[in-house]
């Protein structure tokens, strides 16, 4: 039976954490953010990699698990992870694409910063910046389901799944 991945995408502050913490709370998770964060100055590609790596352990301890990070359709971010997951790992992955008006994610990642370090409230700051270039006012629903070979990079609406 194949492993169960679930990919949580969208740019900071959609909400992509709140649902996992809600409605995934039990899964183990990797969060692309996090290795980010354990890697200071590290190149696209070396981020990825530990990425890869961090699945592939999980994936050897776990049935299912929850990747969380900025991934948007039709990008090479994307489709390496798919090739990753589903060419490589024979997982059966379920894509939900998280979108937010842009005040929205400034206003949470703001929040999420209050009262908190200088590194983080640093870190902060960057996230609006990366968000305000790449924010997409181009999906008009909050959850996206994407599946399949044929539609993984389009987007279907649905209802997230309280039961998840």
């Amino acid at each position: 039976m194949p492993k169960e991945v679930t990919v949580l995408c969208g740019v900071s502050g959609t909400g992509k954490t709140h649902f996992r913490t809600n409605h995934l709370p039990h899964v183990p998770f990797v969060d692309v953010a996090d290795i980010y964060a354990a890697m200071p100055g590290a190149d696209w590609h070396e981020v990825h990699n530990a990425l890869h790596a961090a699945i592939d352990k999980m994936l050897l301890e776990h049935e299912r698990i929850v990747v969380e990070g900025y991934f948007q359709a039709g990008t090479r971010t994307t489709a390496m992870l798919r090739i990753h997951l589903v060419d490589l790992r024979w997982c059966e992955v379920t894509w939900l694409h998280f979108w937010a008006p842009l005040d929205v994610c400034i206003e949470r990642i703001q929040r999420s910063a209050l009262g908190a370090s200088k590194d983080v409230r640093d870190l902060a700051d960057k996230r609006i910046e990366v968000l305000r270039k790449c924010w997409r006012p181009s999906l008009p629903g909050s959850i996206y389901l994407m599946q399949g070979d044929e539609d993984w990079a389009t987007p279907n609406p649905v209802k997230p799944n309280h039961q998840a």
